[in-house]
């Protein structure tokens, strides 16, 4: 059973993610009584986890970054777990303390061009170290522009909002409407949104519409794929 230690910005990020996970695992290896065992680490889940949620008390990308940044929390995580994961939205890139332009030479870049700056960014914070040591055991979680989008690659009901990338809660939001649904920023209303990608032909039908959410799906076969072999 693989293991997977997991840096979010918030707990409906985690919980977006370990549904990916467990979805992606259980197909990669052919067995459904070996589940992923996902393990959040940031943010730390407890009972006042909605409350934490809707205050914005904790999480968000700093968090993630200060945590790609202590040596001594990465080797704790990859002591108890065979993989990192680490999740982070690219809405805030700009952010001063984040560093990634949106734009280069006049031009927005494309979303293949923004995945490789964040990516380079985290591995920034990560450490020359740790990427030489550890590489084979990370896996990059980066949603264009946040996890949202990936739940209205499923719930759009055009192309259009399939395909969306800018205020995605808000047109998921709208979308889940349409169908008597409503969705709260907590960790229940997340899960039962998220349940979408319990099928693998659904998230499979989702990666086509969000190249974000390919790029971290196939980051996830390619890791599991060996212990399918073995």
């Amino acid at each position: 059973m693989p293991t997977f230690a997991l840096i979010a910005e918030g707990i409906t990020d985690q919980v977006v993610i370990e549904r990916i996970i467990f979805t992606l695992s259980k197909s990669v290896l052919e067995d459904a009584d070996d589940e992923a065992d996902v393990n959040p680490l940031q943010p730390l889940r407890d009972a006042t986890d909605e409350a934490r949620v809707a205050t914005g008390s904790f999480g968000g990308w700093e968090r993630v970054k200060e945590f790609c940044q202590s040596p001594e929390r990465l080797n704790d995580a990859l002591e108890f777990n065979d993989y990192l994961v680490i999740q982070i939205d690219t809405d805030i890139c700009e952010h001063a303390n984040f560093g990634v332009d949106l734009m280069e030479n006049g031009q927005k870049i494309s979303s293949t061009r923004l995945l490789e700056k964040v990516t380079a960014k985290i591995h920034e914070w990560l450490g020359e170290d740790f990427i030489s040591t550890h590489l084979e055991r990370l896996i990059l979680a980066i949603a264009i522009h946040s996890t949202e989008c990936w739940l209205l690659t499923h719930y759009g009901t055009s192309d259009s909002d399939r395909s969306k990338e800018l205020s995605c809660l808000e047109h998921l939001e709208r979308n889940l409407a349409k169908i008597d649904k409503r969705i709260e920023k907590n960790h229940r209303s997340f899960t039962e949104i998220s349940a979408c990608f319990k099928k693998n032909k659904a998230l499979t039908a989702s990666r086509k519409a969000s190249m974000s959410l390919e790029a971290f799906a196939a980051a996830l076969e390619e890791k599991l794929a060996p212990r399918n072999a073995g």
